[in-house]
């Protein structure tokens, strides 16, 4: 018996002296990935690595690496961000600005899935969110965004610029700013898309987020003495920082 619990003792000290040690280790193409340009990497849902590259997806198992690329069905072989949602589909934004996920061994692409059709986009998909309430939100780098709701993709606020979505108690809210206007926008659980605030184009460099009480949007339209101004939607009021 004492042995036995001896030898739980040194098990349990082994596995706290390793989760305290800090293990890295360097991969490129000499180890297997397609290219030493990786542009993102994710950890998915059953514990493989995936990396995105400027040639293809490689997917590591923790031994070796599987390489997909559009002969697999990927839109484009330039892949700049990976997403997997709730459904356990992982989602490719690529160069083509043309979406494309894989699940269970398969890649799905506007050529064999009629929704992704209605989610081609001049330029490119740089960034996805998803919410509380399973809704995605694709990002293009200059035409708006794509809203997945039960399966069906809407196009938003094409020809306008985003800055920096951000995700707040697993809702998302982003902001929109155009020639005349500047709107901070939530996506509801219905998939609608409401604007919460409509300001004066302030000319912004860029937004940013903070969580608390309510949403902050940041301008340089007023800077003072290299100051921030800081509007807040609590108090419905400008502020310099």
């Amino acid at each position: 018996m004492h042995k036995i619990i001896s030898s739980i003792l040194f098990t349990c000290w082994a596995i706290s002296l390793f989760a305290q040690s800090e293990v890295s280790q360097n991969f490129t193409i000499s180890n297997g990935l397609p290219s030493n340009r990786v542009y993102h990497s994710i950890i998915d849902s059953k514990g493989f690595v995936w990396f995105s590259t400027d040639k293809g997806v490689s997917r590591y198992d923790g031994y070796t690496f599987k390489t997909f690329t559009t002969r697999d069905g990927l839109t484009d072989n330039e892949v700049f961000f990976m997403h997997e949602d709730a459904k356990n589909r992982i989602w490719f934004m690529t160069y083509s600005g043309k979406l494309s996920y894989y699940k269970e061994g398969f890649f799905y692409n506007p050529q064999n899935t009629p929704m992704l059709k209605d989610a081609i986009t001049e330029g490119m998909f740089s960034r996805a969110y998803e919410d509380k309430w399973g809704n995605l939100l694709f990002i293009t780098s200059a035409n708006g965004f794509f809203l997945l709701h039960n399966e069906k993709f809407e196009q938003y606020f094409e020809n306008h610029g985003f800055f920096a979505p951000y995700l707040s108690n697993n809702e998302i809210y982003l902001t929109v700013n155009s020639l005349d206007t500047s709107k901070l926008i939530q996506i509801k659980e219905n998939g609608s898309v409401e604007i919460l605030e409509k300001k004066p184009a302030l000319k912004l460099s860029f937004y940013n987020w903070f969580e608390s009480d309510s949403v902050f949007n940041i301008s340089t339209s007023k800077k003072k003495e290299n100051k921030w101004e800081i509007y807040s939607r609590q108090t419905n009021s400008y502020a310099f920082n």
